[in-house]
């Protein structure tokens, strides 16, 4: 039998088209200017989730058995990516042209118009936590950084403690901050609860005008990390101050608002591009009630419709039931509810409570918000504190020595433990929190 060869193929000579070339080129400029889409959302944890919570979880896809987020698939593929850095490299002399025009002396900023991964005006949005775990959660980790926010209400829900106890945990993190108190109410023994009082700056305009240019100004300054505003609804205009009680002057604190927005949000794009500080508004509003109401919520906010589309965040806060102690009949605690009315940063309709202590006790001072209670309910529905055999185990850190776990057989015994132990409780609320955001 004869033997068969294999007749080897030619070699192919591939030509490469001044085409190809260039798709090759705009894939490696793609690579390298848009990065890498996938971002890590949450990175392991010290207190995984158990038992059946954990196996639903893996289930739906939502982590994976080691406890991690499962990444997202990216949006387009790399041809498509190719396709966009082609075209953002048409557009190189219309760039020049524009920076050329527009880009100011001293704006720090190199680009009036750049590709998102490779410029760093663009940034992950941070947050200014609250403290409370409650409200952190809803709104995924507090307010956000360079942004407008409003706290609405009725009166006593506690919109102006939030604000103070935001300021607090604020100075935390090394941000100067600054109060505008438009009402002229601002207690100092009670903000100190709250926040270091003689780290904070205050101002107390008599005049709308003035309110706002002051505002403006701090803005502007690149030097003020968190502006207080409280409230909107009491700034006077001076037309309002000079004309007397018997002269009517409709519109005008509207007029002042909507061109404080637009100001505002300028002066905030400007801080951010010329001393790269996202500067952050917080204001108070109030509840005023519609005239020859009929049907509907007749709750409105004065000031007109711009701040609705300026803020990015907003929420709603009242007033919820009062803990009465039994022999003395004098009050507790109060529960605050809130709801996330509008948020560009988070899923709104996020709601909550929260219990504010009323007096001083052997735990907790007036003010403190007790979320002793909150965190063991949370903890053991999801299984971050598991029950074995007859006691619960609450994991202990100890730094430079292996972990331990303290065992208590009862609910209450949980609560004792978070009491006695600052360092487990925020152990355990920082994980919950993470938890909770991720899903």
């Amino acid at each position: 039998m004869a033997k068969v060869e294999k007749v080897k193929e030619p070699t192919k000579v591939v030509i490469k088209s001044e085409k190809t070339k260039v798709m090759e080129v705009a894939v490696e400029v793609a690579e390298k200017a848009i990065g890498e889409v996938i971002e890590e959302l949450v990175g392991p944890r010290s207190i995984e989730p158990t038992g059946v919570v954990a196996e639903e979880m893996v289930k739906k896809g939502v982590i994976e058995e080691t406890g991690e987020i499962i990444r997202r698939e990216p949006i387009i593929d790399k041809k498509t990516k190719a396709e966009i850095a082609k075209k953002i490299l048409g557009l190189k002399d219309v760039m020049k042209a524009l920076d050329k025009k527009f880009v100011a002396e001293g704006d720090k900023s190199e680009r009036k118009i750049v590709a998102v991964a490779s410029s760093d005006t663009w940034y992950q949005v941070e947050r200014i936590p609250s403290g409370v775990m409650a409200f952190d959660i809803a709104t995924f980790g507090g307010i956000p950084k360079g942004r407008l926010t409003e706290f609405v209400g009725d009166e006593s829900s506690s919109k102006t403690s939030m604000a103070l106890r935001v300021i607090g945990q604020a100075q935390k993190q090394g941000l100067l901050c600054a109060y505008v108190d438009v009402e002229g109410t601002i207690d100092k023994k009670w903000a100190a609860n709250f926040c270091d009082v003689d780290s904070l700056l205050l101002s107390q305009p008599v005049s709308g005008e003035e309110a706002m240019e002051i505002v403006d100004a701090l803005i502007r300054s690149g030097s003020v990390d968190l502006i207080i505003v409280d409230s909107i609804a009491a700034m006077t205009p001076m037309t309002e101050i000079k004309k007397g009680f018997d002269e009517a002057t409709m519109g005008v604190l509207a007029k002042l608002v909507n061109l404080a927005m637009r100001k505002w949000v300028s002066s905030q794009t400007y801080a951010l591009r010329t001393f790269n500080n996202p500067v952050t508004i917080l204001y108070i509003q109030q509840y005023r009630q519609k005239v020859g109401f009929v049907m509907g919520d007749p709750n409105i906010v004065p000031g007109g419709m711009a701040q609705r589309f300026a803020k990015s965040l907003s929420v709603k806060m009242w007033h919820g039931k009062t803990l009465m102690e039994k022999e003395t009949d004098k009050p507790i605690s109060i529960d605050m509810n809130f709801r996330v009315v509008k948020s560009k940063v988070c899923p709104s309709n996020m709601s909550g409570t929260y219990s504010m202590m009323i007096r001083d006790d052997a735990h907790f001072r007036s003010g403190d918000v007790n979320e002793v209670e909150a965190l063991r309910k949370l903890c053991v529905k999801y299984n971050f504190i598991a029950k074995t055999g007859k006691n619960y185990e609450i994991l202990k850190e100890v730094p430079g020595k292996e972990d331990t776990f303290l065992h208590c057989p009862t609910l209450e015994g949980i609560d004792k433990i978070f009491l006695e132990n600052p360092d487990v409780f925020e152990l355990y609320k920082t994980e919950m929190m993470e938890f909770l955001i991720a899903l």
